[in-house]
């Protein structure tokens, strides 16, 4: 589990308040790191699933 210091609810959607004390606030840096670990999440799960990331050596994790 990955946690996000000061982000609450609706962090990564822009439209959300800025105000955090409401509960929902977007924070940009929260969104950008979550964006990042989603998207290596994916490639692990995936991309490697299929085999091309062993083709090309960029395995992101062995699963045993």
């Amino acid at each position: 589990m990955i946690f996000f210091g000061g982000a609450v609810h609706a962090f990564t959607n822009p439209a959300a308040d800025s105000d955090k004390t409401r509960g929902a606030a977007y924070d940009e840096k929260a969104a950008r790191r979550s964006w990042q670990h989603m998207k290596m999440f994916f490639k692990e799960i995936f991309y490697n699933a299929l085999g091309a990331g062993e083709k090309e050596g960029i395995l992101v994790s062995k699963r045993e």
